[in-house]
Order: C-alpha cells, then structure tokens, then sequence
C-alpha cells in the first residue's frame, strides 16, 4: 500500500503555482484511492541514480526498478525518461508483463560529470500501463553532495500520517523528520524518531 500511495501521489506546489523539488516534496501528497485502484506498482517510489563524480570522460553504470502488474491480464509497460541534458538513460522503452507478475525494468545511464555544477539534478521516469501513467521522481549526484548521509528520501501525507521512505548513505546514530513553516523556518514538528538506523532503504511513518 505504502509504494502505490507514493507512485500514485500528486505534485505540491508552492503559492505562486511552482512545482517543489523532488528532494523538497518527497512522493507529494498521497491520493488514497488512486493508489487502491492502481493496477501498476513500481518499487522502489523514486530512484537515485547516486553520486557521479569522474572527472572526464562520461560514466555509464547500468540500473533497475522492479514494475509490478496488478491486474488480472496482460499489460505492455512504456518508460520514458526527461530531465537534465547531460544526462542519457538508454533502455527498451517498454516491457511486457503478464497478470499478476512482475519484471526488472533494466536501463543503464550515461553521465558526463566534468560537464555538470556539483550537486544534485532531478528527473522523471514515466511509466505508463497503457491506461494509467505513474511518475517516478529521480535524483542524481554530481560530485559531493551537501547532505551525503541521505541518498533518498521520498513522503507522501495519508489520513495525517506522513508515510515514506528514506535511503541512508550509512549507519547513523538518530534518523527523524522535521517539518518547518515554509515562509519563517519556525519548527513545527519532528517526527518518525528512530535510533540507532543502519544503511539502506527504511519505511517510516510520522504524526504530522
């Protein structure tokens, strides 16, 4: 339930209509019927494609997701990809999948880092079922990024909750989520406090 709430969450935006980074909104704002109804699920929610930092040259590295068919026939996936220039992702664009199965969506991206600013870039993998589409949110880090312990975070709100998922970089002694009014920074709350977290992916869920 939690991966359908995040593939099926809608984008938030800011007062004058600008859509928040990925990084900002995490998944967006979850749409619970949408995601019951959803007959596509794709896991992980969101993708980092992780830290690129040759210094010439171009890196290829080869990557996947897992897309799951949730309906009762069979179904032909297309994937497409947008985002940042300097970044190619090649694939085969679609993927057949029968009832109730699932099958690794494999893609290799090619990144020229000498020819990007350090930090992040942001993309949009769209994975359309033929009748419904489903974005997956990705990030990219081009050298050093300035938060290195966390790869990935991706949230969505449901029924007050905030239920997501978080991708740590390494062992850490205290993970939780902070919220802060968006015009001063004031703290509002901190939430889905845990101790003692190791690396990799960790479902949570905070009161907000």
């Amino acid at each position: 339930m939690v991966g359908s709430s995040l593939n099926t969450a809608e984008q938030l935006t800011d007062r004058e209509g600008q859509v928040y980074p990925h990084n900002t909104q995490g998944a967006g704002s979850v749409r619970v019927l949408q995601a019951i109804e959803a007959e596509t699920l794709i896991i992980p929610g969101s993708h980092s494609f992780g830290v690129f930092e040759k210094q010439k040259g171009r890196e290829v590295r080869r990557q996947s997701f897992e897309i799951h068919n949730l309906s009762d026939s069979r179904k032909r996936h297309t994937v497409s990809f947008s985002g940042n220039n300097g970044i190619k992702v090649s694939n085969s664009n679609n993927l057949n999948i029968q009832a109730g199965r699932s099958n690794s969506f494999n893609f290799n991206v090619q990144v020229a880092a000498s020819n990007l600013e350090p930090g992040y870039v942001e993309g949009t993998f769209t994975i359309s079922d033929g009748v419904k589409s489903y974005d997956v949110p990705t990030i990219l880090f081009i050298q050093e990024p300035d938060f290195p312990l966390l790869n990935d975070v991706q949230f969505g709100l449901m029924d007050g909750l905030l239920v997501g998922l978080a991708n740590l970089t390494t062992d850490v002694d205290q993970f939780s989520l902070r919220v802060r009014n968006a015009d001063t920074g004031e703290l509002l709350t901190e939430t889905a406090v845990s101790q003692n977290v190791p690396r990799g992916e960790h479902f949570f869920v905070g009161i907000c």
